[in-house]
């Protein structure tokens, strides 16, 4: 079988959304994916646009927040704030 070469970027301009267990927020950024599928080499940044967390019944609104991919490795920064009603 002929070996295959990957060379492809994921780009969102503020119109990746995540959501679930809580969490809903509007993400953008990219990530480069190169390589084998037996060797994937990928690199690339999500920031947040907006969004809301909700823990113990209360509601956190995102401030700012960052995933960060690099191969095997994964970097995470949240922050979010509570205001009572």
């Amino acid at each position: 079988m002929p070996t295959i070469q990957l060379d492809l970027v994921i780009a969102a301009t503020q119109k990746a959304y995540l959501r679930g267990h809580g969490l809903e927020t509007q993400l953008k950024g990219q990530i480069a994916i190169k390589g084998t599928p037996q060797a994937l080499v990928y690199q690339g940044r999500f920031t947040t646009v907006r969004g809301v967390f909700e823990l113990f019944g209360k509601k956190f609104k995102l401030k700012n927040g960052q995933v960060s991919f690099a191969n095997n490795a994964i970097a995470m920064t949240v922050s979010g704030v509570y205001k009572k009603a």
